[in-house]
């Protein structure tokens, strides 16, 4: 399977990477995240099967590391696994960070609340959500993205509500500070910078994060000039659409970011031959098993699921 698709670079995707000490499996706000010991098992076998680059170069067998959102944990835990092993990331920063360190992006901060809210009745958005297990914290989220999704400008409304039931301080000082320092907290220019000497490359991820598919076309093309004051800090000319799934991403951004003139464009999900502003990646998740790693990194898995599919 590696033979199959040796000419086209392996794209691999991560979001947060934290110490095993910190990694709750349950927790809803670690679904895009993996723990430190598990990165370091795929990148054992990354290392085993590929060439890691940075740019899109013609040589085989090559795989590009990418990471999203850019809090904290990527400087302090991804960073030195990845030096570990000599290898360079693509880290897609929103443009926000630069004017505003330390940031906690609105996605990240709700994520949080529905995280760790105690038991209990809230009403969001005029529907009372009864919180008492895991489950209910994933359906009360599902209903707050479906409703986002549909129309970006409930996000204020969204803060303001779940504020006012139960305050983001009280989130704040009920969580592990380093869990929080690492997970909630963006990076800022000096990090950013270190990363840049060290050789990784640090590329667009939109300038605050929002849903670019739900944005009007007007808001769409502010979010993006806001992007343009900021090219001198990005050392790479990729973009990387935030949330990248079927829902969040249509033509309309891919030609914008076209128009806009950079020369790859990232989704979050396996997609081949699409052309370069639909460059699809595949996540690794916490998966610390070998085999299963190679059957995702290969595309055994993915075929396989099409076969019985």
């Amino acid at each position: 399977m590696y033979f199959f698709s040796r000419n086209e670079p392996t794209i691999v995707t991560y979001h947060n990477v934290l110490p095993d000490s910190h990694f709750e499996e349950d927790l809803l706000h670690l679904g895009v995240s993996c723990q430190e010991s598990a990165f370091n098992k795929q990148l054992e076998v990354i290392n085993r099967r590929f060439t890691v680059v940075t740019d899109d170069v013609n040589i085989k067998y090559s795989c590009l590391i990418t990471f999203d959102d850019g809090y904290r944990n990527n400087f302090l835990v991804a960073v030195p696994s990845l030096e570990s092993f000599d290898f360079k990331g693509i880290f897609f920063v929103p443009s926000c960070y630069f004017e505003d360190g330390r940031k906690t992006l609105w996605v990240d901060r709700l994520l949080m609340w529905v995280s760790y809210i105690p038991t209990g009745v809230y009403e969001i958005l005029s529907l009372k959500f009864d919180i008492a297990n895991k489950k209910d914290r994933f359906s009360l989220w599902a209903y707050i993205y479906e409703s986002i999704l549909k129309n970006f400008n409930l996000v204020d409304k969204l803060l303001m509500e779940t504020e006012a039931q139960y305050s983001y301080e009280c989130i704040i000082q009920s969580i592990d500070a380093a869990l929080y320092d690492s997970r909630f907290t963006g990076l800022i220019s000096s990090e950013l910078d270190e990363m840049k000497k060290q050789g990784h490359k640090i590329a667009c991820h939109s300038y605050d994060h929002p849903i670019l598919s739900s944005l009007t076309t007007r808001d769409l093309n502010v979010d993006f000039e806001r992007c343009d004051q900021f090219k001198d800090k990005y050392n790479s000319n990729f973009y990387s659409y935030p949330f990248g799934g079927v829902k969040e991403v249509s033509q309309r951004e891919k030609r914008c970011v076209e128009r806009k003139g950079y020369s790859r464009a990232f989704v979050n999900y396996d997609v081949k031959n699409k052309g370069p502003y639909w460059v699809g990646r595949i996540t690794l998740g916490n998966l610390t098993n070998k085999y299963r790693i190679e059957a995702k990194l290969c595309g055994f898995e993915k075929l396989m699921k099409q076969i019985f599919k």
